[in-house]
Protein backbone atom coordinates (compact mmCIF):
# COMPACT_ATOMS: atom_id res chain seq x y z
CA UNK A 1 0.00 0.00 0.00
CA UNK A 2 2.73 2.10 0.81
CA UNK A 3 4.03 1.82 -2.79
CA UNK A 4 1.10 3.07 -3.97
CA UNK A 5 0.96 5.92 -1.92
CA UNK A 6 4.00 7.18 -3.29
CA UNK A 7 2.62 6.29 -7.28
CA UNK A 8 0.02 8.33 -6.54
CA UNK A 9 1.49 11.82 -4.84
CA UNK A 10 4.11 11.26 -7.66
CA UNK A 11 1.49 11.49 -10.56
CA UNK A 12 -0.01 14.21 -8.53
CA UNK A 13 1.99 17.27 -9.71
CA UNK A 14 0.94 18.55 -13.51
CA UNK A 15 4.94 18.56 -13.95
CA UNK A 16 5.43 14.94 -13.30
CA UNK A 17 2.55 14.14 -15.71
CA UNK A 18 4.23 16.08 -17.96
CA UNK A 19 7.29 14.31 -17.99
CA UNK A 20 6.35 11.43 -17.69
CA UNK A 21 4.40 12.01 -21.14
CA UNK A 22 7.36 13.40 -22.64
CA UNK A 23 9.50 10.29 -21.65
CA UNK A 24 6.60 8.08 -23.02
CA UNK A 25 6.82 10.27 -26.45
CA UNK A 26 10.90 10.22 -26.80
CA UNK A 27 11.74 7.02 -24.74
CA UNK A 28 14.59 8.86 -22.91
CA UNK A 29 15.55 11.93 -22.25
CA UNK A 30 18.51 13.72 -20.47
CA UNK A 31 17.39 16.68 -17.76
CA UNK A 32 18.40 19.21 -20.11
CA UNK A 33 16.33 17.34 -22.65
CA UNK A 34 13.30 18.00 -20.22
CA UNK A 35 14.59 21.47 -19.32
CA UNK A 36 14.41 22.65 -23.00
CA UNK A 37 11.18 20.83 -23.62
CA UNK A 38 9.53 22.26 -20.51
CA UNK A 39 10.88 25.93 -20.02
CA UNK A 40 11.45 25.00 -16.88
CA UNK A 41 14.68 25.35 -14.53
CA UNK A 42 17.42 22.40 -13.98
CA UNK A 43 17.08 22.49 -10.28
CA UNK A 44 12.94 22.10 -10.88
CA UNK A 45 13.54 19.34 -13.24
CA UNK A 46 15.93 17.44 -11.34
CA UNK A 47 13.76 17.38 -8.01
CA UNK A 48 10.67 16.21 -10.08
CA UNK A 49 12.78 13.46 -11.38
CA UNK A 50 13.89 11.99 -7.90
CA UNK A 51 10.37 12.16 -6.61
CA UNK A 52 9.51 9.69 -10.12
CA UNK A 53 12.58 7.77 -9.46
CA UNK A 54 11.15 6.98 -5.47
CA UNK A 55 8.30 6.27 -7.03
CA UNK A 56 9.50 3.39 -9.37
CA UNK A 57 8.22 5.31 -12.41
CA UNK A 58 11.46 6.40 -13.92
CA UNK A 59 14.90 5.06 -14.18
CA UNK A 60 18.36 5.86 -14.96
CA UNK A 61 20.77 5.55 -16.84
CA UNK A 62 24.48 7.12 -16.95
CA UNK A 63 26.49 7.57 -20.09
CA UNK A 64 29.83 9.74 -19.92
CA UNK A 65 29.02 12.69 -18.26
CA UNK A 66 24.61 12.54 -18.66
CA UNK A 67 21.79 10.84 -16.99
CA UNK A 68 19.46 9.78 -19.37
CA UNK A 69 16.17 8.92 -17.90
CA UNK A 70 13.42 6.73 -19.03
CA UNK A 71 10.10 5.17 -17.93
CA UNK A 72 10.33 2.08 -15.57
CA UNK A 73 7.86 -0.03 -17.77
CA UNK A 74 8.83 -3.32 -15.24
CA UNK A 75 8.30 -1.83 -12.21
CA UNK A 76 5.09 -0.09 -13.77
CA UNK A 77 3.77 -3.61 -14.87
CA UNK A 78 4.83 -5.12 -11.28
CA UNK A 79 2.90 -2.50 -9.76
CA UNK A 80 -0.46 -2.81 -12.06
CA UNK A 81 0.04 -6.57 -11.40
CA UNK A 82 -0.21 -5.75 -7.89
CA UNK A 83 -3.28 -3.98 -8.26
CA UNK A 84 -5.31 -6.21 -9.92
CA UNK A 85 -4.49 -9.33 -7.70
CA UNK A 86 -7.54 -11.21 -6.84
CA UNK A 87 -9.43 -9.41 -10.33
CA UNK A 88 -7.12 -11.58 -13.28
CA UNK A 89 -5.12 -14.82 -13.17
CA UNK A 90 -1.28 -13.87 -13.34
CA UNK A 91 -1.51 -14.94 -17.38
CA UNK A 92 -4.48 -12.74 -17.88
CA UNK A 93 -3.07 -9.48 -15.78
CA UNK A 94 0.38 -9.39 -18.22
CA UNK A 95 -1.89 -9.22 -21.17
CA UNK A 96 -3.92 -6.72 -20.44
CA UNK A 97 -0.86 -5.10 -18.70
CA UNK A 98 1.00 -5.23 -22.33
CA UNK A 99 -1.94 -4.36 -24.16
CA UNK A 100 -2.15 -0.79 -22.30
CA UNK A 101 1.25 -0.05 -22.59
CA UNK A 102 1.15 -1.07 -26.29
CA UNK A 103 -1.90 1.48 -26.58
CA UNK A 104 -0.28 4.33 -24.98
CA UNK A 105 2.68 4.02 -26.87
CA UNK A 106 0.58 3.46 -30.07
CA UNK A 107 -1.81 6.70 -29.29
CA UNK A 108 1.27 9.09 -28.52
CA UNK A 109 3.34 7.84 -31.58
CA UNK A 110 0.19 9.06 -33.79
CA UNK A 111 -0.58 12.37 -32.02
CA UNK A 112 2.73 13.83 -32.31
CA UNK A 113 4.68 14.54 -35.45
CA UNK A 114 7.96 15.09 -36.05
CA UNK A 115 8.85 18.25 -37.62
CA UNK A 116 12.69 18.37 -36.56
CA UNK A 117 14.17 20.60 -39.55
CA UNK A 118 15.68 23.19 -38.68
CA UNK A 119 15.16 23.29 -35.46
CA UNK A 120 17.19 20.53 -33.90
CA UNK A 121 17.13 16.87 -33.69
CA UNK A 122 13.89 15.04 -31.70
CA UNK A 123 12.43 18.70 -31.68
CA UNK A 124 8.39 18.00 -32.12
CA UNK A 125 5.48 20.60 -32.87
CA UNK A 126 3.92 20.06 -29.86
CA UNK A 127 6.65 20.77 -27.37
CA UNK A 128 5.45 24.45 -27.45
CA UNK A 129 2.38 23.75 -25.90
CA UNK A 130 4.14 21.20 -23.55
CA UNK A 131 5.86 24.00 -21.88
CA UNK A 132 3.03 26.77 -22.24
CA UNK A 133 0.91 24.47 -19.66
CA UNK A 134 3.86 23.81 -17.64
CA UNK A 135 4.17 27.86 -17.10
CA UNK A 136 -0.14 27.64 -15.82
CA UNK A 137 1.29 25.16 -13.26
Amino acid sequence: MERLSKVIKALASPLRLKIILLLLRYDRLSVSDLVEKTGETQSLISHHLSVLREAGLVKVQERKRYRYYSIDKDNIKALASELMIGLFDKKTRERIIDFLLDVVSQKIGENVKDHGKGRGEGYREDDADIRRASRHD
